[in-house]
């Protein structure tokens, strides 16, 4: 007597189940996690721009003319990256935690340069509400502005945009990538309406107060860019277009920065020459 035919399984049967098993799933943070990691970058990043950071800047002003604003930037950068390393090493999924998934890049960088227009936008309606509310004279904001494009104007045209991708990459996996997810965690996860509003706002204040010498205009517009960015990041749910708006905004600002200085400084002292 034959033995009866073997079938081997379908293969089409076992392979969805094979892949539901191993597909990686959506990144959840929990909220005591999220404060302890907040709170090590948060600690480790202060600690570092507001002590450290100026005893090698003092180094560099003494030693190296021209190049304090760009030990600036890159020691910021530094220390937030090795912040933020400091914090979520070991964790499984860190890339897509925050926000730097590579599916559909396309798709982001697009949608990065089509959102320069509202953050300009916002931040003129920014601008403009607080100095009607403020009651300050516009010259004495035009004073406070031009010290720091003094600042600002001492980067080299070569530079503008190396500065604006390095600024844009690193500030954007801090405050949206890292600040964003961990505090919209902490105060009760990605379901939660109130976690998000809060996430966005504390998360862009703390943007814009780490542009304090900008002056309070500064911060006002810095945060409320800081608010259109969050939304943005929420929505492509990467931060991918956040840092191509950052880059765009930035280049565009210090190119114009060039063109807006001098007619600022020729409206001062026109403003203050006796009648």
């Amino acid at each position: 007597m034959d033995d009866p035919p073997i079938h081997d399984e379908p293969e089409l049967m076992t392979l969805p189940m094979a892949r539901a098993v191993i597909a990686p799933q959506p990144f959840q943070q929990r909220g005591g996690e999220a404060l302890t990691q907040l709170l090590i970058v948060a600690g480790a990043y202060l600690v570092w721009r507001y002590f450290m950071i100026f005893r090698v800047l003092d180094w560099v002003d003494a030693h190296v003319d021209g190049m304090t604003v760009y030990a600036q930037v890159f020691l910021n950068g530094v220390a937030a990256m090795l912040a933020i390393w400091l914090a979520t090493r070991g964790q499984p999924a860190i890339r897509q935690s925050l926000g730097l998934a590579t599916d559909g890049l396309g798709r982001e960088i697009f949608w990065g340069m089509l959102m320069v227009i509202p953050c300009y936008i916002a931040n003129i309606i920014a601008s403009v509400l607080y100095i009607l509310a403020s009651n300050t004279d516009v010259m004495d904001i035009a004073g406070q502005r031009l010290e720091n494009m003094e600042v600002l104007a001492t980067l080299s045209a070569v530079s503008v945009v190396p500065i604006s991708i390095y600024v844009g990459v690193y500030e954007e996996i801090l405050f949206r990538g890292f600040f964003l997810s961990r505090m919209r965690s902490f105060f009760g996860g990605p379901p939660s309406g109130g976690a998000t509003f809060l996430a966005i706002i504390l998360s862009s204040a703390v943007f814009g107060m780490a542009h304090v010498y900008q002056g309070t205009l500064g911060i006002v517009q810095t945060f409320t860019v800081g608010v259109v960015l969050a939304i943005i990041a929420l929505w492509r749910k990467k931060i991918w277009a956040c840092m191509i708006a950052h880059m765009g905004i930035d280049i565009f600002g210090l190119v114009l920065l060039r063109v807006v200085k001098p007619m600022l400084e020729e409206a001062l002292r026109a403003a203050t020459q006796p009648a």
